[in-house]
């Protein structure tokens, strides 16, 4: 019996992984729609991520458009913080890999 618990949780990991990356895969397409709009990129990323696909693209549809007017100026990193966030999304998915083979083993 504890072997079919074992499979059981293996299958479900795995099914969770993959709607999790279809889910992203998704919202990325929805962000790049979102990354002229008002709401930007990773607004239009994370509505569509943790909403849904559906309703993100909605919020995307109904964000306004920029303009020459309404741009504000671009915020740009220096090397210590772009070498801070690479670090933080290395460990991140270091961590990611960790816990999904400790699952799936």
């Amino acid at each position: 019996m504890d072997s079919f618990w074992k499979e059981y949780t293996q299958m479900i990991v795995l099914i969770l992984f993959v709607a999790f990356t279809i889910s992203g895969i998704i919202a990325h397409f929805i962000g790049k729609i979102g990354e002229d709009r008002k709401i930007g990129y990773s607004g239009a990323f994370w509505f569509s991520f943790l909403l849904g696909p559906l309703i993100g693209i909605l919020v995307v549809l109904a964000s306004s458009k920029l303009t020459e007017e309404n741009i504000k100026p671009i915020h740009v990193k220096s090397n210590a913080q772009k070498r801070e966030e690479g670090i933080f999304y290395f460990l991140t998915l270091i961590i990611f890999l960790i816990l999904l083979f400790y699952f799936l083993r």
